[in-house]
């Protein structure tokens, strides 16, 4: 007999972790000819964030991650391993004063279009 909704009625699942992060790439997309980069996470970062990447899969060139402040002011350049397919590298963020920061990769073929990144520090401006 229904009599109506109580709390007593309610049931709580647990959800099964992610095993991916936020930023899963379909195994589609990890077949193309060209660098792709993907949201960092965290973002807002405190002390690191990880940007996550695809290499294209026909001998990808020496790439480089490059973080530049609001004023295009190059402030961390971090080389990239010629590996083909998905990949990570993690930013180190404690040396960089709170603001807004853009990522790119750049390789030989150009550069992926910027990603923005918030950078919270405490104590530092």
């Amino acid at each position: 007999e229904y009599d109506g909704f109580y709390f007593d009625d309610l049931v709580v699942e647990k959800l099964p972790l992610a095993t991916e992060p936020a930023t899963f790439v379909p195994a589609t997309v990890t077949t193309t000819n060209s660098l792709l980069l993907l949201p960092c996470v965290p973002n807002p970062a405190t002390a690191q964030t990880e940007a996550y990447f695809v290499q294209p899969h026909q001998t990808p060139a020496p790439a480089e991650l490059v973080v530049t402040n609001i004023t295009g002011a190059v402030v961390l350049r971090l080389p990239i391993a010629p590996v083909p397919g998905k990949g990570s590298l993690t930013i180190n963020t404690q040396n960089l004063n709170s603001g807004l920061y853009f990522y790119y990769l750049q390789n030989s073929a150009g550069n992926t279009p910027a990603r923005k990144m918030l950078v919270v520090n405490k104590g530092k401006n």
